[in-house]
């Protein structure tokens, strides 16, 4: 810890910061603030998402994604109503919970892409359908973050653009601004691949 991060808690018996004045100092932008947090919260989170994920290169994925959520919404943490724990626990169990739904809501969709081709005679075409699946995954997974978790709810996880809103925590014309950007992004990204996106 930095002697600018020292200097700026009360002394006292302790001379380590609560999390409650480290979130109030994250708020304002302070990254060694924000480094505290994450290397005092850190395993709780990823324990939280392991749970739920039971893969552990998923949930250090989710845990990342939970720690830019705590990191933009810093400000939105109330002391009165919990401790900084349970707040970055739940934001870490929401992002695992939507994990599990759009990773449930993938493999329907495949099931339902691949059912559709079983029924095409042309030589290939289901492994076509099966680059374009991989594909489409792979330029997904390469959208900025906001894009990406707006597309995933609204797409795979089945959400209106309200509760998708609701779910990332912005006004819904952000949502559909994050979707209709990503699109535009996987359409230069999948070229032939995707002329429909």
């Amino acid at each position: 810890m930095t002697v600018e991060l020292l200097a700026r808690v009360p002394t006292g018996d302790s001379a380590q910061p609560t999390l409650d004045d480290l979130m109030v100092q994250v708020a304002t932008g302070d990254q060694l603030a924000f480094a505290a947090v994450y290397d005092r919260l850190a395993a709780l989170a990823l324990n939280v998402s392991t749970r739920i994920l039971r893969d552990r290169s998923l949930a250090e994925e989710v845990t990342q994604e939970a720690f830019v959520q705590i990191w933009m919404t810093a400000g939105s943490f109330n002391a009165s109503k919990g401790s900084v724990e349970s707040w970055a626990a739940t934001i870490a169990r929401r992002r695992a919970v939507d994990c599990v739904r759009a990773v449930q809501a993938s493999r329907r969709r495949d099931g339902t892409l691949s059912g559709q081709t079983r029924g095409i005679d042309e030589p290939g075409s289901e492994v076509m359908f099966a680059e374009l699946s991989s594909e489409v995954r792979a330029a997904i997974m390469d959208l900025a973050v906001v894009q990406r978790e707006a597309i995933e709810l609204a797409f795979y996880g089945e959400c209106s653009y309200r509760e998708a809103a609701r779910r990332l925590g912005v006004a819904e014309g952000t949502v559909k601004s994050r979707i209709r950007s990503g699109l535009a992004t996987l359409r230069l990204a999948l070229g032939e691949f995707a002329p429909g996106v």
